[in-house]
């Protein structure tokens, strides 16, 4: 409807206005007028969004601890030029396709999302939500309280998903002191299984005495058998 309006007003204008500077200037305002609504309508096709959505499949986060700040520094990588990274209200543009948020607290929870750019008829459009959840330092990590107990994540690791105090991490520490006494108590119940030539010479120690038995009256037998077919032989 607003283009039939303007359209009229154009035609108007061009019969009543003479000379041909003056249509010359109309009709680079019609041209003009008709091409910026070409742009503005343009559409982000199914084929765009769905390329833009693919290269936001491949990005990935890594995050390293900076012992000079004590905070985290998050990195989101593999990020294409023609997406952004919207974190608390600012566009990040990525730089050699990443993009670094530094100075970010123990233990928080971080949620980016990412953006199409202007470049991209899709601008605007909201690609994936990027969500990472930061850990605690341990305090407890070597701890002079870890000898024997090495085994326990409190004990082997830096960094843990849960905040830990010292009550907790000297009740953990007991814990695995009363299983070390359990498994110290049932080990000598335990059935140890022989290896296979000590199987044998057990086998043998068992099974020797009726063995022998028969082997010496097999031979005994054997010899009294001989020496009567050879007295039947020589007719005694």
């Amino acid at each position: 409807m607003i283009l039939i309006i303007v359209l009229l007003i154009v035609i108007i204008l061009s019969i009543r206005i003479r000379g041909e500077a003056l249509m010359k200037k109309l009709s680079f305002f019609l041209v003009m007028f008709f091409l910026n609504i070409v742009i503005m309508n343009a559409e982000c096709t199914y084929k765009e969004i769905k390329e833009i959505n693919t290269m936001a499949s491949y990005i990935t986060t890594n995050y390293q601890y900076n012992d000079k700040t004590s905070k985290f520094d998050l990195r989101i990588v593999n990020l294409s030029n023609l997406i952004a990274i919207e974190y608390e209200g600012k566009l990040l543009f990525p730089e050699n396709g990443e993009v670094v948020i530094k100075d970010l607290e123990l233990g928080s929870q971080i949620k980016a999302t990412a953006t199409s750019i202007t470049q991209t008829e899709c601008y605007g459009q909201i690609l994936r939500t990027i969500t990472v959840n930061l850990p605690y330092l341990n305090p407890f990590y070597n701890d002079k309280s870890c000898a024997g107990h090495e085994n326990l994540n409190v004990c082997n690791s830096r960094f843990l998903d849960y905040k830990i105090t010292r009550s907790t991490f000297r009740t953990l520490i007991e814990k695995n002191k009363e299983n070390i006494f359990k498994d110290s108590e049932e080990e000598p119940n335990k059935v140890v299984k022989p290896v296979f030539w000590e199987s044998v010479w057990s086998g043998v120690k068992k099974y020797s005495i009726p063995v022998i038995l028969v082997i010496v009256s097999t031979l005994i037998s054997s010899l009294i058998m001989s020496v009567i077919y050879r007295r039947i032989k020589h007719g005694f």
